[in-house]
């Protein structure tokens, strides 16, 4: 789900942070698309947006992990140098 300025992400069955955290990403990226991300980048910033995140470790099925837009924006940034 889009707010104004976050990507509210829904745990599914087998999903961690991680996988939302692409999700986010994935979501944000189809309204800001950026061509020069890599696969590499888009690793780091899977990962700079889950140590980021209030949630930590194992979540539960059906758990909303919020993503801001500017943590998103910062974490492109980061993966860029």
């Amino acid at each position: 789900t889009e707010t104004e300025n976050s990507f509210v992400e829904v745990a599914q069955r087998g999903e961690g942070t991680t996988h939302l955290a692409r999700r986010a990403l994935a979501h944000y990226l189809e309204k800001n698309a950026d061509s020069s991300l890599t696969p590499e980048h888009k690793i780091y910033i899977e990962d700079y947006l889950r140590k980021n995140i209030s949630q930590k470790g194992h979540i539960a099925l059906g758990t909303s992990v919020e993503f801001s837009k500017s943590l998103i924006k910062q974490a492109i940034d980061a993966s860029k140098n």
